[in-house]
C-alpha cells in the first residue's frame, strides 16, 4: 500500500519478467512496494485516452517461477496469481520479503471491481495481456496467502500431505 493506503499493482502475463531478464530491459516504472499480479486484463480505451477495466483474471503463476529473484529485486511486497509457485519462489519470498497470494480463479469480474483506476499502460506493443498495467486498488480480492516470508507454503504442505496419504494407501 502507498502513503494513501492504496494498493498498487503491476499486472503482467509474463513478458515483463522475460523482457527484463532475457533482454536486459529496465522496468518502465518503479514498482517497489507494489504487488505483481499474474493476470490477463480485458480493458477498453475511453475517448479521452484513459482505460476502463472490464475484467481481470489471474493466470497460472508457475510459468513465472524462473523470475522469482527478478521480482524480488524489484522490491515488490506481494505476487498475486493462481495455482501456486515452487521452491525458488518460496526461497525468494524469504530472501526479499514478499508473499505469494492466491487469487480465486473464476472471479475476474469481482477482482475488477476492486480496481479503482488504471494509472498507466506500458509495453502495449506486446499486446493487451502481456503489457505492463499499473493499477490502483483499494479493496482487492478474495486472496489467500499461499506462501509467506517464513518458508510456509500451502502448496508444499498439500503436496507433502497428499504424498503421505499415497504412501499410507499403497505401502512399498
Amino acid at each position: 500500500r502507498d502513503e494513501e493506503g492504496q494498493l498498487r499493482a503491476a499486472v503482467t502475463h509474463g513478458a515483463m519478467q522475460k523482457r527484463m531478464l532475457e533482454e536486459g530491459k529496465p522496468l518502465p516504472k518503479d514498482f517497489a512496494g507494489a504487488a505483481v499480479f499474474h493476470a490477463g486484463p480485458v480493458a477498453l480505451k475511453n475517448e479521452d485516452g484513459s482505460w476502463r477495466l472490464n475484467v481481470i483474471g489471474p493466470t497460472t503463476s508457475i510459468r513465472m517461477e524462473p523470475y522469482a529473484d527478478v521480482v524480488g529485486r524489484m522490491g515488490v511486497r506481494a505476487v498475486i496469481g493462481k495455482g501456486g509457485m515452487d521452491a525458488d519462489t518460496l526461497r525468494a519470498c524469504g530472501q526479499y520479503g514478499y508473499v505469494y497470494l492466491q487469487a480465486a480463479p473464476g472471479c475476474a469480474a469481482k477482482l475488477a471491481q476492486g480496481i479503482e483506476r488504471i494509472n498507466d499502460v506500458t509495453w502495449f506493443e506486446l499486446g493487451m495481456p502481456e503489457a505492463v498495467w499499473d493499477l490502483q486498488a483499494n479493496e482487492f480480492g478474495p486472496l489467500v496467502v499461499g506462501m509467506d516470508t517464513h518458508g510456509q507454503s500451502i502448496y508444499k504442505n498439500l503436496k507433502e500431505a497428499a504424498l503421505h496419504k499415497i504412501d499410507e494407501a499403497y505401502p512399498a
